[in-house]
């Protein structure tokens, strides 16, 4: 394979990446407002993608990283509301009730100290705020309510991604849980499956 054809076949890969990222955020209810963390930014293709939704918000990314904090907002196409914060996801020192949405879909850095990341999460989200873990991640559902101290209520996951709200009320049935709580979310049900 040449240069010049790989080249292609990398840029349009990223493109389709970025592409489905930004479709995933809108199914998963960013709206242009919203005050955002990224948990770790790796390529900075979800920083991105979040930018371009939340528009007349800010995109909080935090990694541990400093040259890929510096590579997002060089990339950006509108970095005026991307703040980048190099520490630890268990070491964020931001005010209370700052975020409406928190995102960890590139998983926590082995240094971090997991218990103290998700209750310092939970105090920086917002009431009825929601928080997104990649469902694959070593950081399982029943481990982050339990961290939480049940602050955080895992509602289920869409296109392999847990989604939890917090103090959210929970259903007092299992059959208690169609349309309209799925709604609160503003998530589509067809694509929800809801927590078991």
């Amino acid at each position: 394979m040449s240069l010049k054809l790989l080249s292609q076949s990398i840029l349009f890969n990223a493109r389709c990446l970025f592409l489905e990222s930004e479709n995933l955020f809108e199914l998963l209810g960013v709206k242009e407002t919203d005050r955002i963390l990224q948990i770790g930014c790796s390529s900075g293709c979800y920083t991105r993608a979040l930018a371009r939704l939340a528009k007349d918000g800010k995109v909080y990314v935090i990694d541990e990283c400093n040259k890929a904090l510096s590579r997002v907002t060089a990339e950006s196409d509108n970095g005026h509301n991307i703040v980048t914060i190099c520490c630890s996801p268990d070491a964020l020192l931001l005010p209370r009730l700052t975020f409406d949405k928190i995102f960890c879909l590139n998983g926590l850095p082995p240094t971090s100290n997991v218990e103290r990341a998700v209750v310092r999460w939970c105090e920086l989200l917002k009431s009825r705020g929601k928080f997104f873990l990649r469902a694959n991640s070593h950081l399982k559902p029943r481990a982050v309510q339990a961290f939480s101290k049940d602050s955080l209520y895992h509602v289920g996951s869409m296109k392999g991604v847990d989604v939890f709200v917090k103090d959210w009320e929970q259903p007092p049935d299992e059959n208690d849980q169609p349309a309209e709580v799925y709604s609160c979310f503003l998530l589509p049900d067809a694509l929800f499956e809801p927590a078991r």
